[in-house]
């Protein structure tokens, strides 16, 4: 399979659409959670509920980390394949694989909360829902998002250089 860099624009037009999609199949399903959940009444210990806060809290967690770590690997991969960080698409490539990856682990903990809510009854599992989605949200890129990321990654990059005297 060819690999095939894009433009720092097409990333952020590709990553609002694959954004607005996840946030979208969250809501979707949680709205039919609702239609066919209603009248139904709370059981007494909402464990799935629970389960699906704890979930929130790791993925807050880790999207906070696991993005750092992929992105200090592919540095090393691309330091030791000679490549240059400079490379824009480059970069617009891993941003992208980073945003996902925080998405996905946003998505769960919101899945999660909706099936709990179908299985228990607890309206206060949206919380979670809502939560997903206003984090999920926040990592819709703007035009000005992935330029400015690129160029600051560059400028670290010349700082860790060592000069050449």
């Amino acid at each position: 399979m060819k690999n095939v860099q894009q433009t720092p624009e097409q990333v952020t037009r590709q990553l609002q659409m694959i954004t607005g999609a996840m946030i979208m199949g969250l809501v979707t399903f949680a709205i039919v959670a609702i239609a066919i959940g209603q009248g139904d009444a709370p059981v007494e210990s909402p464990i799935i509920s629970m389960i699906s806060v704890g979930m929130l809290v790791m993925a807050s967690i880790l999207a906070a980390i696991l993005p750092t770590i992929i992105e200090a690997s592919a540095r090393r991969e691309m330091k030791r394949q000679s490549a240059s960080l400079s490379s824009e698409t480059a970069l617009a490539g891993l941003y992208q694989t980073t945003t996902i990856i925080r998405l996905a682990l946003y998505e769960g903990p919101g899945f999660m909360a909706v099936v709990a809510y179908m299985l228990e009854h607890h309206a206060w599992s949206f919380g979670v829902v809502f939560a997903s989605i206003v984090f999920m949200a926040l990592q819709i890129p703007t035009s000005t998002t992935i330029p400015e990321w690129i160029r600051q990654k560059i400028e670290l990059e010349q700082l860790d250089a060592p000069e050449d005297r």
